[in-house]
């Protein structure tokens, strides 16, 4: 039995998806590699914009907290975060440190040099996959 179109521009479509998350996934770690820095921790600190609960970036990246606490444990031993109990104690709050920040500016960088998604596509284009992906992601 043939597919129809629709199946088959479906599978198509999954397949570039997949296929263009493992290029950028190993644009990333191309990146952060420079830095001696593990993808999972470099993800963390360009995503803490500002002090975050441990379990809102847990849900950011799409994990389990306990992960996180090992995460935010390394990230504060390198110096590069602080952990501090919220307005609920029973919330910790992440917030980078100074050496974090410049961290971040300096993992920023690299991963925009290195990203196909900059380099492959133009401004315009670029805006356009923004929108795309974002009904994906926020598609219920």
């Amino acid at each position: 039995m043939t597919p129809s179109p629709t199946q088959a521009n479906s599978s198509e479509l999954a397949t570039l998806v997949v296929r263009a998350s493992e290029r950028v996934k190993s644009d990333f770690a191309r990146a952060v590699a420079v830095f001696d820095f593990p993808p999972p921790l470099a993800r963390a600190v360009l995503l803490l914009d500002q002090p975050a609960q441990m379990g809102c970036l847990a849900t950011q990246m799409s994990c389990d907290q306990s992960y996180i606490t090992r995460l935010a444990d390394d990230l504060v031993k390198r110096g590069l975060a602080t952990r501090a109990p919220g307005a609920d104690r029973r919330v910790q709050v992440l917030t980078l440190t100074p050496a974090g920040e410049d961290l971040k500016a300096k993992l920023a960088t690299a991963v925009s040099r290195e990203s196909s998604v900059v380099n492959a596509l133009t401004a315009t284009q670029q805006s356009e996959l923004s929108v795309l992906l974002s009904g994906i992601v926020n598609a219920p």
